[in-house]
């Protein structure tokens, strides 16, 4: 009785591993050639593009003859590790 569902076992374990393989053939075949960039906005992220895109746009700096330094942003205050304040420290860093 064991041996024979010691043999089941392995003959069910050794269907699954078939089955893997097949379907990890089956996905390498149908993947595309070339690797895709998928981007996803985490709403964070999202709430922030919003409130830039409703600020006033950013104007170029006029080109002269002789270059120049853009604005330079202060850093933002420093992160102390509080998951509340993190947000924050995002935002400010982008």
């Amino acid at each position: 009785m064991i041996l024979e569902l010691r043999i089941q076992l392995r003959e069910q374990i050794e269907k699954q591993i078939t089955l893997r393989i097949e379907r990890d053939q089956a996905i390498a075949q149908a993947t595309s050639v070339v690797n895709t960039l998928v981007t996803t906005i985490t709403p964070p992220a999202k709430a922030f593009l919003d409130a830039t895109a409703r600020a006033s746009p950013v104007t170029p700096p006029q080109s002269t003859s002789s270059s120049r330094l853009s604005e330079r942003l202060p850093d933002p205050v420093i992160f102390e590790g509080d998951r509340k304040d993190f947000r924050r420290f995002e935002v400010k860093i982008y």
